[in-house]
């Protein structure tokens, strides 16, 4: 089998069910894709801030993928009702059997990828979506009417108690995949529109940086005060 690994907004390699899944099922070989859809970013008040860290970060994460053998395509669809194309035509060209994502929730990125699946679907390919954004499937959160909880206490309990019988290790980074043979793309350093942001140095992107500010922050004070400082963004 030969799947597609398609990021959006989680350019990690650890702890991303998605990537994982990918890597397994492609015995034939995996690939990477980034779609780039500038104009939507537009409409959905992306700054330039946000695009050019992005773009950083793609470049770091390209890195990651090559040391585990998979090589990253970078695409630009101009808006989501271009994605399904762009796909379809990756599909097409590299006979790929499964695309995995992460689920994303937002009413435009929903039907976004109902779209890609229904196109996926007319050339015997799948959209595969799994869990990379939350801890718990969100929609399996439910009241014992079935409905989502519209109160937070009842909520954290039924989390906590789902989350305690289904607790397991986080998703590592998975192991080195079989390459699909295409070429790896360069990642561009802006986008027509967005200037390039230089005020980037105190939030170094990538995956590895990431992780670095996060453990500064557990092994800090900062982490002992959380729950009575959470809401005050002056901190």
């Amino acid at each position: 089998m030969k799947t597609l690994i398609w990021f959006r907004d989680d350019l990690r390699t650890q702890d991303h069910e998605a990537l994982q899944t990918a890597v397994t099922r492609g015995s034939e070989g995996t690939a990477a894709v980034f779609i780039a859809t500038p104009d939507t970013w537009i409409t959905h008040g992306v700054g330039t801030p946000r695009i050019s860290f992005t773009l950083a970060t793609l470049k770091s994460l390209q890195r990651d993928l090559a040391e585990l053998g998979i090589p990253l395509i970078f695409e630009s669809a101009s808006t989501y009702s271009n994605v399904p194309r762009i796909l379809e035509a990756l599909v097409r060209t590299h006979h790929i059997d499964e695309v995995h994502a992460g689920l994303e929730y937002g009413v435009d990125e929903v039907a976004r990828d109902r779209a890609v699946a229904k196109a996926l679907k007319q050339l015997n390919s799948t959209l595969v979506l799994s869990d990379t954004q939350t801890i718990l499937p969100v929609y399996e959160i439910k009241n014992k009417s079935g409905s989502p909880y519209k109160v937070f206490t009842p909520f954290r309990r039924a989390w906590e108690e789902k989350f305690m019988n289904t607790r397991q290790d986080p998703t590592n980074e998975p192991c080195k995949a079989t390459p699909l043979a295409v070429q790896t793309s360069d990642i561009p350093d802006a986008f027509v529109g967005y200037e390039t942001w230089t005020s980037t140095v105190p939030w170094q992107a990538g995956q590895e940086a990431g992780l670095s500010r996060l453990e500064d922050f557990i092994q800090s004070e900062r982490a002992d005060r959380y729950g009575t400082n959470r809401d005050r963004p002056d901190i």
